[in-house]
């Protein structure tokens, strides 16, 4: 006789066994303890955490020979029977092969009779969203009023398939995905029981590889066992898992992190060019930065070693980067799944990742404006407007000042004869205030006030930003402590037309209204 495999030799007999859903155990030890039994039970929840496993501890729990009981013994005659499916009153359904209205018209023929050696006929129906419409309609009256010590227990991965009138029959219970640290556990105390030495770092991996599922992490212990012997190496599990190795995967988070996009596509390439699975790369790297932003924003909700924390505190990535990062992987890993190129995929999905101002997209021409700003801020530190004149007007200032007046003897006249000196000067001296004052022009002198003139609003609330580096300019161009106010003056359109009629002498074309 072959060797059980690991999820059916270590399958949960008791309540105390079954990990991970303590609100499930918790709610159906008081109801036995009580004695208040449902008519119809609904377990449902994702694959492998443990529905059918509790559908039979119910089973034994109401039909031990030892009594009905929350602890059932395990041993008895009829414990055993429920457990390998050989006891008479103790019925377990496929839904998948058995979903039409016959196989449910068959089983309200039996259902009549009274338990043959049980207190409890206990159905468990798994995968019961698998029924028919037909089959559901023939199972209510059965379902909502079921013969007196007959108990139903449904059980399904998708229980939004269900009828609502099915639903509403049964006591409902959600099984929730096993946590990581849970499966880890399980996982120890099996090895160990199993006489496995185990590598450190095997077990978290396994955990990850299941989502949830205990079934699925004792199936891949099995896997692992039957390929390493009794010693499982973390370097043969990361092959037979199909994981992407650690070097691998902190290789391409460093670069990332360091923005080395150069490097980063030739460490692609080679990954590509070695047989990598991509998408398991994607996927791994998505569990990681996910990891890298909870730590960011919750850092509570992890639970990491102090080495760990360290290295998570190395990087530098923002958090609105790593959200970015996690959208774009999230888009990628959908894309791979059809895509007949994914080299090429996965060098594009990391080209938006560190140059998202080649996007065309509100986020690159934000990245762009943000880039543009940068140099704009660096130039102006490079070339800073100090008290003493910049080098190129020190000559041009020196006969300005001995030409111009003090301020109680300037005249509009003669700025406006020296206004446009002074800007073709701060064009080739390459000053910043250059393109602001390029279209001003001085509207009048009242006192020590200077009145600028603008074409729009818009220039206006530029210069007024620029103000005091105006003034500071023109007192020290012109030896003098004038004042400067900015008036916004828009373009007549009719006197431009005006203007180009005699430049091209020519005349405006109307048309008829006809």
């Amino acid at each position: 006789m072959s060797e059980l495999v690991l999820y059916r030799k270590w399958r949960s007999q008791s309540f105390d066994e079954l990990v991970g859903q303590p609100h499930v155990t918790e709610t159906l030890r008081n109801a036995v303890k009580t004695g208040k039994i449902g008519h119809a039970y609904l377990f449902c929840g994702p694959r492998g955490t443990g529905k059918t496993s509790a559908a039979k501890i119910l089973a034994k729990a109401l039909n031990c020979e030892k009594g009905m009981t929350p602890d059932p013994c395990g041993e008895c005659g009829i414990c055993r029977g429920i457990q390998n499916g050989s006891a008479l009153d103790f019925i377990e359904i496929d839904a998948a092969s058995n979903r039409g209205i016959d196989e449910i018209r068959d089983l309200k023929e039996k259902i009549k009779f009274p338990p043959t050696l049980c207190r409890y006929k206990v159905y468990i129906i798994d995968e019961v969203h698998m029924l028919t419409p037909e089959a559901f309609n023939a199972l209510l009256k059965t379902l909502e009023e079921p013969p007196p010590s007959t108990v139903f227990i449904l059980c399904t991965t998708e229980p939004h398939k269900l009828l609502p009138t099915v639903a509403s029959r049964c006591q409902r219970f959600d099984f929730k995905r096993i946590s990581q640290a849970v499966v880890e556990k399980r996982l120890e105390e099996v090895g160990k029981a199993e006489n496995l030495i185990i590598e450190p770092g095997v077990l978290p991996m396994i955990a990850r590889s299941c989502d949830g599922s205990l079934r699925d992490a004792l199936s891949l212990l099995d896997q692992l066992h039957s390929f390493c012997g009794q010693t499982i190496q973390k370097e043969k599990a990361e092959l037979i898992l199909g994981q992407t190795p650690e070097e691998v995967l902190s290789r391409c988070i460093h670069l990332l992190d360091s923005k080395d996009l150069k490097n980063l596509l030739i460490f692609l390439h080679e990954t590509y060019s070695s047989g990598a699975d991509l998408s398991q790369l994607v996927r791994d790297l998505m569990i990681q930065l996910r990891q890298i932003l909870l730590f960011r924003i919750s850092p509570e909700i992890l639970s990491l070693l102090p080495e760990e924390k360290e290295r998570m505190k190395a990087f530098s990535f923002s958090s609105e980067e790593l959200y970015r990062f996690l959208r774009v992987l999230s888009d990628l890993r959908n894309e791979l799944r059809s895509s007949p190129h994914p080299g090429i995929a996965v060098e594009l999905a990391f080209i938006r990742m560190l140059r998202i101002q080649w996007e065309p997209s509100l986020e690159g021409l934000k990245k762009k404006i943000e880039l543009l700003e940068g140099k704009i801020q660096k130039n102006l530190a490079e070339t800073p407007i100090s008290p003493e004149p910049h080098p190129a007007l020190k000559k041009e200032k020196e006969v300005l000042v001995k030409a111009a007046p003090h301020v109680s003897s300037l005249s509009l006249d003669f700025i406006r004869d020296t206004w446009g000196e002074m800007i073709e000067n701060l064009a080739a001296s390459r000053n910043s205030l250059f393109p602001t004052l390029q279209q001003t022009t001085p509207l009048k002198l009242e006192g020590a006030v200077l009145f600028l003139s603008v074409p729009n609003l818009i220039l206006k609330s530029r210069l007024d930003q620029k103000k005091e580096e105006v003034q500071l300019f023109l007192n020290q161009t012109l030896n003098s402590s004038l004042q400067i106010e900015i008036e916004a003056h828009p373009v007549d359109p009719d006197l431009l037309i005006r203007e180009a009629e005699k430049i091209f002498e020519g005349a405006v074309l109307k048309e008829s209204d006809g």
